[in-house]
């Protein structure tokens, strides 16, 4: 027993002293996060996102950070004659990795029955994620509260992953939602 403490106590000060064989990575910068939304921002980087629906080019499109909406509607070759320009925010950063839609007027009167245009679960207000079937205040409230702590949603099926948003809720909802 004394022979096993004894291997301990020197295993322990090895490893106090020559460490686990591995050294520690070395911090060389801390950076605010200012400084990361600037580098995220800056046109030395590069995002690569999608656009479908009335373009005239639909596709996956590389543009420079910062690049806004516009930018990508351009790239995709400009708007189809049938697209409904309120149905997009042309001003709003392009963000990595995300599909934009712009829509028909067909779409756009489809919508909600002619309504009104889909609602953009990235971008809406509790008010407006109301307007939903099966979404009350307290679920708009979780679904707002979700973006703020997780950022954007990537797919219209991530609303799944929030509190209260079960399959049959979102099942109702899905032709009126967009990201």
């Amino acid at each position: 027993m004394r022979r096993q403490f004894l291997f301990l106590i020197i295993a322990f000060i090895a490893v106090l002293f020559y460490g686990c064989g591995k050294e520690a990575p070395e911090i060389t910068e801390v950076i605010s996060e200012e400084a990361y939304e600037r580098e995220l921002l800056s046109e030395e980087s590069t995002i690569v996102v999608q656009i479908d629906g009335a373009v005239n080019d639909p596709g996956v499109y590389e543009l420079p950070g910062g690049s806004r909406i516009r930018d990508l509607v351009v790239a995709a070759g400009g708007m189809c004659d049938d697209a409904v320009l309120e149905s997009i925010n042309l001003a709003e950063i392009a963000i990595d990795g995300m599909r934009y839609h712009v829509m028909t007027v067909t779409e756009y009167e489809a919508g909600r029955g002619g309504a009104s245009a889909m609602v953009n679960i990235n971008t809406a207000t509790v008010k407006e994620l109301m307007t939903l079937a099966g979404i009350g205040e307290s679920k708009a409230k979780s679904i707002v509260e979700y973006r703020k702590k997780n950022g954007l949603f990537k797919s219209v099926e991530d609303l799944l992953k929030v509190s209260g948003i079960k399959r049959g809720t979102l099942n109702k909802i899905m032709d009126d939602i967009t990201i």
